[in-house]
């Protein structure tokens, strides 16, 4: 019957689940964006409060790759995987809710550290806040779409995620030149704690998942065995991991580079930056959700195609960016090279939801969400940061632009892996429905 109705509802064009009113699912989808964007500017912050950190806190190149990237991904690590199977059970409201509350306070603890440990500490409590966001939302968001429509819904999320970030380089970086970069992270943790309130108590847990609640549920170690037999899965989550040193790398230093090789100071760099790469990673994730709804209808194996193509040609883009010696080019480049390189977010949310199937969603999110943080984020920010320190002391402000250059690599090897998962990505996900 439930099947039936699903259908009836795709026929006609309501993109919610069976029993999910459009008013009901349009509201959900309003406040997992919020919450979303508050995801990543909290996350992000750090990014354009690098060069004062560096200053009043006494910190090296790789310190700050540290705190930008392992000190938060270790910790979302280790907890996503228990925290996204007690939400698979049925409280995946509840969790959501306690860890936007988490991540936002201890956000606004990172604004009273006093040196490297106490930022590190602060950074580990964000962590552990933000390891119950991303896949819980992700399971929300599957759980209220149909999945004619889910990586449309997932693209939403992504552009409020782009628009968080953005407004962390234009806000943090404003704050931070105007009143400190220590009230650019508190200025960050009141909306959050606000927020969650506002969720957790008009947000209620969907009846699919109060159903799956009801029956018995996989622990956590037997969930992940039924994932890894999918090569589709295991191939994508390997290939966002490696390509995400390169993403991440890039994120967390290029503001950096373009400050320091350019000679611009944080507010002018945060202003430019964010009006370009806002915009160019907002139409990215809307037109990768879109393109994968609809190459996904035609062939199943197309989205991870495309998702190949996007990688290898973002390449030559951020080769063109890290080496034209004019600020402004360097900026006009960033515009292609983040709109391409952007491209594969929505898809790959939304083939992760379907490669886990209803029962393991939450916990799918978990481990693939794992795999990018503790390889990409983990790696990232910190092996580029060493490589600066490295390259810098016989290139000077060329160390961090060598360092950039070569953590590009790691998007070949991503495109690969995409192009190996659509070997088994249709009966795979015919796996994953049947269970």
């Amino acid at each position: 019957m439930s099947a039936t109705l699903s259908e009836a509802s795709a026929e006609l064009g309501i993109p919610a689940q069976a029993g999910v009113s459009k008013a009901r699912a349009g509201y959900i989808l309003f406040i997992l964006c919020l919450i979303s964007a508050l995801n990543y500017y909290d996350r992000f912050l750090i990014g354009i409060l690098v060069e004062d950190l560096k200053r009043d806190l006494a910190l090296s190149d790789a310190q700050v790759g540290l705190l930008s990237g392992l000190a938060f991904a270790l910790v979302y690590s280790i907890a996503s995987i228990p925290v996204a199977s007690y939400a698979d059970r049925g409280f995946r409201v509840r969790v959501l809710g306690g860890a936007a509350a988490i991540w936002s306070v201890m956000t606004g603890m990172c604004g009273m550290a006093t040196g490297f440990w106490t930022m590190l500490f602060a950074r580990f409590g964000v962590g552990i806040g933000e390891s119950g966001g991303a896949p819980t939302t992700h399971a929300i968001v599957a759980e209220t779409f149909s999945d004619k429509w889910r990586a449309t819904a997932l693209a939403a999320i992504g552009v409020a995620g782009a628009i968080g970030t953005s407004a962390a380089f234009v806000g943090g970086g404003y704050i931070a030149q105007h009143h400190g970069w220590r009230w650019a992270f508190f200025a960050a943790a009141i909306p959050g704690v606000i927020l969650a309130l506002i969720f957790a108590l008009t947000v209620r847990e969907s009846r699919r998942a109060s159903i799956s609640a009801a029956n018995p549920v996989l622990p956590a170690r037997a969930a992940l065995g039924v994932l890894l037999r999918r090569p589709a899965y295991v191939w994508i989550c390997a290939g966002v991991s490696v390509f995400s040193i390169g993403a991440f790398g890039s994120s967390a230093w290029t503001p950096a580079y373009l400050m320091r090789y350019f000679g611009r100071d944080a507010a002018t760099v945060g202003l430019d930056y964010s009006a370009i790469i806002g915009p160019a990673a907002i139409i990215a994730v809307f037109a990768g959700g879109f393109l994968a709804d609809w190459l996904g209808r035609k062939d199943a194996r197309a989205p991870y195609w495309f998702l190949a193509i996007s990688l290898f040609a973002s390449i030559p883009l951020n080769i063109v960016q890290l080496t034209t010696e004019n600020y402004d080019t360097a900026l006009a480049m960033v515009w292609p090279s983040a709109l391409i390189g952007s491209l594969w977010i929505s898809p790959t949310y939304a083939i992760v939801q379907a490669l886990s199937g209803s029962k393991l969603r939450a916990i799918g999110a978990a481990f693939f969400m794992l795999c990018v943080n503790l390889v990409g984020q983990s790696i990232g920010p910190l092996l580029v940061g060493a490589m600066s320190d490295h390259f810098s002391a016989a290139y000077g402000n060329l160390g961090l632009r060598y360092a950039l250059l070569i953590s590009t690599t790691s998007f070949v090897a991503g495109g690969v892996a995409f192009l190996m998962a659509a070997r088994t990505a249709r009966a795979d996900m015919a796996a994953a429905a049947s269970l």
